[in-house]
């Protein structure tokens, strides 16, 4: 797909500059940022990853989960986790697809995500922090088999689904709720609902302690 015009003459050879060709999907509207460096066009870049990716949307571009593959190819090429911060772009949904690495160790999410899908972070075994603000859904095995030790519930969390994280390898020593969150509260660490009667929701599997 060209971008822009180009006439070719019958019986002639033109040449021509790829960048000229380059279609939607890889347009310089989505580009990806390695380590805090020069933008790349998204499907352009050829990187490798040491400790930071940065990913950015421009003009009302969205990015999709093909996208989102692409930018984990180039995840997984780093030779250790790194940190992918999202805040800059805007996804195609409010429902994240499913981000599956074991080279991530830290996630932004773009500003327009709301929901974190079943398996959401589905054996991402090196992500120990992650920013939940704006998030108001976590569903089944959001976490499954991720590194987290301390998860941070903010006040937009409304929902979450029973069995977020693995029930097996879980590192979670606590959980922090924010006070003005209306629907779940944390006593010493340990998840429990807010409106009467007050439930328990989760135990974090790797807290010391006998009770």
């Amino acid at each position: 797909t060209k971008k822009g015009n180009l006439t070719f003459g019958s019986g002639k050879i033109n040449t021509f500059k790829a960048k000229e060709f380059e279609d939607n999907v890889s347009s310089s509207d989505k580009v990806i940022i390695l380590d805090v460096g020069d933008e790349q066009a998204l499907y352009n870049c050829k990187g490798v990853p040491t400790k930071t990716v940065r990913v950015k949307t421009y003009n009302g571009k969205v990015l999709t989960p093909a996208d989102i593959t692409q930018i984990l190819s180039i995840v997984d090429k780093a030779a250790s986790a790194v940190d992918v911060d999202f805040s800059g772009s805007t996804y195609s949904s409010e429902t994240l697809c499913t981000i599956s690495s074991s080279k991530i160790k830290s996630v932004i999410l773009p500003s327009n995500v709301k929901v974190l899908p079943d398996f959401a972070f589905n054996k991402c075994t090196a992500l120990t922090d992650i920013d939940l603000n704006g998030i108001t859904t976590i569903g089944t095995y959001a976490f499954d088999y991720c590194a987290l030790t301390s998860i941070t519930i903010p006040q937009t969390v409304t929902k979450i689904s029973n069995a977020w994280i693995s029930y097996y390898g879980s590192k979670v020593t606590e959980f922090i709720v924010d006070a003005e969150n209306p629907n779940f509260q944390a006593i010493d660490g340990v998840l429990f609902t807010k409106t009467s009667p007050i439930t328990l929701k989760e135990y974090p599997r790797a807290k010391e302690g006998t009770s």
